[in-house]
């Protein structure tokens, strides 16, 4: 007997919004690289071309190992912020450090301002660094240990030793790569030791650009959209007490496949609104089609095989 696919005739919304979701037939994030609903605005995965791209780990925030052959020096508060994963091949760089990854782009931009928020060491105020003030963080270096021009002081090379040119030179490096590309991204473009406002939403996009640039080493691949998604996801993240009160699916681009079934799992009725339900019919008449065409392939497939049999 031919496969069939049978369905319950009556079932409730909420089952069939899961089972539209994971057939993909409500479409999906292009932010999670899913096919269907697509965002014009977002680089799809297919463009992304460097490894901040299509980790979606867009300041590039790495763990390594403290020594070769060692487990890596994980960041429990990165893995504990919504959308990181380690599903799928883990990714290196050229120093076997292992490059975080993340669900959506929503989630990305998410770590990388949380990043900046809460592990920023050497900033102070955390929403008015200056651009050397985030060197020195992104870099995990004591700004005692280097002077002005990122040459060691006695204090860095009592602290580093014969590495202490090494850390300094990586302030200077991130200081001209950042101040090189800020004329991209700024009207103005801010000095090392200006002030910069990132409670300002639109320093804070031109800056955090800046800075995705850098490491991608071109126009990164977020829209302002998304961005903003993004930095709202991790300050509510932070408000909450590092935990998200609402499903992380609120957060990506609207039309994402993730967004409706997490509503759906959320406490309370799901969403009954005209719209809702029109788009649901309009949903299952794409599942039934595809659905069709499916069988016919099976059927075509299964009497191919059958003739095979009879000879």
């Amino acid at each position: 007997m031919p496969l069939r696919f049978l369905f319950p005739r009556r079932w409730p919304i909420s089952a069939l919004v899961l089972v539209l979701a994971a057939t993909g037939a409500l479409g999906q994030d292009s932010s999670s690289s899913n096919a269907g609903c697509v965002d014009p605005n977002v680089v799809p995965m297919s463009e992304r071309v460097n490894k901040s791209e299509f980790t979606r780990n867009f300041l590039a925030l790495t763990v390594y190992r403290p020594a070769p052959g060692a487990e890596f020096r994980r960041i429990a508060e990165l893995e504990s912020f919504p959308g990181w994963t380690d599903e799928g091949e883990r990714v290196l760089d050229s120093a076997d450090g292992w490059i975080y990854r993340f669900s959506s782009d929503e989630a990305g931009v998410g770590a990388s301002y949380f990043w900046l928020l809460r592990r920023a060491q050497f900033t102070d105020p955390k929403l008015s660094p200056t651009p050397r003030q985030l060197a020195y963080s992104m870099a995990g270096v004591n700004p005692a240990s280097c002077d002005g021009d990122a040459r060691p002081t006695a204090a860095g090379v009592a602290q580093y030793g014969a590495a202490a040119e090494r850390w300094c030179g990586r302030i200077a490096r991130y200081l001209d790569e950042w101040l090189g590309l800020a004329p991209l991204y700024f009207a103005v473009p801010p000095g090392p030791d200006e002030a910069m406002d990132l409670s300002d939403p639109d320093v804070l996009w031109d800056w955090m650009r800046v800075m995705y640039h850098h490491e991608s080493g071109r126009t990164p691949v977020v829209d302002r959209a998304t961005f903003e998604r993004g930095v709202r996801l991790a300050a509510d993240y932070i408000r909450d007490g590092d935990r998200l009160e609402r499903p992380l699916g609120d957060y990506l681009y609207p039309c994402g496949a993730e967004a409706v079934a997490a509503t759906a799992l959320s406490p309370g009725p799901p969403a009954t609104d005209d719209a809702a339900l029109r788009r649901m019919l309009d949903a299952l008449d794409r599942l039934s089609s595809d659905l069709s065409a499916m069988q016919a392939q099976v059927d075509g497939l299964r009497s191919e095989v059958e003739a095979a049999l009879a000879r």
